[in-house]
């Protein structure tokens, strides 16, 4: 589980214009004495403001700009009071650095709005740890969907050109709120639930539609780093909250001009030392800006490391489901990098081994640390292995080095052949008669798209196969491990005219065509995603569409709809209908395939679209996918030696006009 307020808030494209700050703001919520008839024990919250302040002041921030709320005054009204107060002195452009410490829990909820059945909240002073009916039944937690209206309201006012960063140093905090390895931790194993409470049946068929504080077209960007996953208890580290001591020393070794995200590395890279036993995470859309200020930093895709296994061996979390198959080379460079380049490049590498969502990569030279957290893996030379498309080049071709140069390219790549039957083929290139270069379907002699003479002539067309290719490739991919099992369905729904929220979920018929599929018009027709664990095991799962070219966009999550792992995970005969947000279609007007992939493993397919997507430091899917596909429109760790499997499902439907 995770904030609500995640998915809620990262709803907005980032711009890359820079851009002067105007003022910068903190508010730093610490608690640590609480009351001895409230079940919860003291930590040492107080020690992270000395940690979290400095690191701010050494930054820019001014002293009278740094407000913090702790111990007996921070009550669940006073907190509410001081968001009050911090968004009053904000103004448009600013940036404002919001840290929690202190216990986080898991709550019941109340609204049918999470996967799991959990809200996930920060605990003030006066709020106790178990429910006792008619003494206190949670109304001091502060559950993250409350805390994700405030924040929305202070990304509102800070607008485009401001910047919001939270930093929350408690348990569960991967999803809203700390906790021991022999030591202190902030937070419950014991969620919050009054007796009987079955979180499964809480995730039934019940669909509510919430209101919700709506992000602003123009809301300043925003990053949230929390201590741990929303199923992690978060240890103190001498004394201090360990995401706390992190933060200050990667803000103390951090130059002028540093990403979240390269920060975010250097976090990560130090709590694997001092508290191994959790993952600490970060959220947001703002991850690829620089440090308080919106330039935008183009991080190149890379892959974890999970492992080392002996022998200038390790492994990746990155598979065959990824186009990384074996002997692919690889780069190791420092965790932080932006584009690996020969200064910067630690060994070098090809993977030996690859599996469905890891591989084994052998490398050259010896690593300076045996910290995985130190080290990122970019791609140097995909293999196209088991990608394979028949061309068919026109003989209106006039220009005999284009179709050299395809046969070339093709068989360099190993990425398919020419064939000189057009019934043989899969996709063929022909020159029309007004000049231009296309790709079609040599069954029906359909245009994939028109390109224009010219230099980038011959790029165009070689992309426009690699998409192809890639796209056969993902829809032929099946997996079929029944324990994964799954099924997703498109259930069509009714908007409120006004806010363009889930009304009413219609007849599931409503949008099937005289031939019995599915079709949909643009502007017109909206859906519910409901998917459904026909398997025996908990699974994770991620949708990617793919269209006619082949090219692929991020169905669910997507840029505007993101969801963390846990809020993708479904237990054994769960279904849940994701009634949060409706989806829409636009052109071009197609047949496209709905694919969906589930694992035991967290699994996160948006990274096909964007390349350095907000889940990218998780499951990345980024390089070879990267380097090709093109969005048409938007619609924990894994044990070692574990094989990881999955299965796949697919959903056929068709856009067209309206009528």
């Amino acid at each position: 589980m995770r904030l609500n307020f995640i998915l809620l808030l990262s709803l907005l494209v980032l711009g890359t214009n820079v851009y002067s700050i105007e003022d910068k703001h903190a508010l730093i919520i610490a608690i640590g004495d609480y009351p001895n008839n409230s079940g919860w024990g003291d930590i040492n919250s107080i020690n992270d403001i000395p940690l979290i302040e400095n690191s701010l002041l050494s930054h820019g921030f001014k002293k009278a700009n740094i407000q913090i709320l702790k111990n007996e005054k921070a009550t669940y009204s006073n907190i509410k009071l001081a968001f009050e107060l911090f968004k009053s002195k904000l103004a448009e452009g600013d940036i404002a650095v919001i840290h929690y410490s202190g216990h986080g829990q898991l709550i019941y909820d109340t609204n049918d709005d999470e996967v799991d059945g959990y809200d996930e909240a920060w605990i003030p002073v006066d709020a106790c740890a178990a429910y006792s009916k008619g003494y206190y039944e949670g109304e001091n937690h502060l559950r993250d969907d409350e805390l994700g209206d405030y924040i929305i309201n202070i990304r509102n006012k800070l607008g485009k050109e401001g910047q919001l960063l939270m930093i929350m140093d408690s348990c569960h905090s991967g999803t809203a709120t700390r906790g021991p390895i022999g030591d202190i931790h902030r937070g419950s194993i014991v969620p919050f639930q009054p007796e009987g409470y079955d979180p499964i049946a809480q995730m039934d068929e019940n669909i509510s539609f919430i209101e919700r504080q709506e992000v602003d077209e123009n809301a300043a960007a925003y990053v949230a780093i929390s201590g741990a996953t929303s199923s992690q208890l978060n240890y103190e580290y001498n004394g201090r909250g360990s995401l706390s001591y992190a933060f200050s020393e990667a803000m103390a070794n951090l130059s002028k001009d540093y990403s979240y995200r390269q920060l975010f590395a250097k976090i990560t890279a130090k709590m694997n030392i001092i508290a191994p036993a959790q993952q600490p995470t970060i959220e947001g859309n703002g991850i690829d800006l620089s440090l308080f200020k919106n330039e935008y930093k183009e991080q190149q895709g890379f892959f974890e490391i999970t492992e080392f296994l002996g022998d200038k061996k390790l492994r990746i979390r990155g598979g065959k489901l990824h186009y990384l198959l074996e002997n692919t080379t690889i780069y190791i460079c420092k965790s932080g990098t932006i584009q690996p380049a020969e200064e910067n490049i630690v060994s070098r590498g090809k993977i030996i081994d690859a599996k469905f969502n890891e591989s084994v990569v052998a490398f050259e030279d010896s690593l300076l640390s045996s910290n995985v957290k130190d080290f990122w893996v970019f791609i140097d030379q995909l293999s196209y292995k088991d990608i394979s498309i028949k061309v068919y080049l026109d003989s209106s071709i006039p220009d005999k080095d284009i179709k050299d140069s395809i046969t070339s390219f093709l068989a360099k790549k190993n990425l398919g052949e020419i064939v000189n039957d057009s019934l043989e083929a899969e996709v063929g290139i022909m020159f029309n008669e007004n000049g231009l270069y296309q790709l079609f379907h040599p069954g029906s002699l359909n245009a994939f798209e028109e390109n224009n003479r010219g230099s980038s002539t011959l790029k165009t067309l070689k992309k426009g196969l690699f998409n192809y290719a890639q796209g056969k490739y993902l829809k032929n991919l099946n997996l079929t491990n029944k324990n994964y099992a799954f099924q997703f369905a498109l259930l069509p729904v009714e908007l409120y005219d006004e806010s363009k929220m889930p009304k009413k979920i219609l007849n599931e018929n409503a949008f099937l065509n005289n031939k019995g599929a599915m079709s949909v018009r643009p502007g017109k027709d909206y859906v519910l995603l409901r998917v459904t664990n026909l398997g025996t095991e908990p699974i994770y799962f991620s949708i990617i569409e793919i269209n006619s070219k082949g090219e692929v966009s991020a169905f669910m999550p997507n840029s505007t709809y993101r969801l963390t792992d846990n809020e993708r995970l479904l237990l054994p005969g769960q279904s849940k209908t994701f009634s949060e947000r409706a989806f829409g279609f636009g052109p071009p007007f197609e047949q496209l395939m709905l694919k969906g992939f589930s694992s035991n493993a967290p699994l996160d397919l948006s990274i096909v679209v964007t390349g350095n997507g907000i889940r990218g430091l998780t499951n990345p899917l980024e390089q070879f996918v990267k380097r090709s596909y093109v969005q048409t429109r938007g619609s924990e760790t894994v044990p070692p030696n574990v094989k990881i499997d999955g299965y796949s499902s697919e959903l056929i439907y068709e856009i067209v006009k309206r009528k």
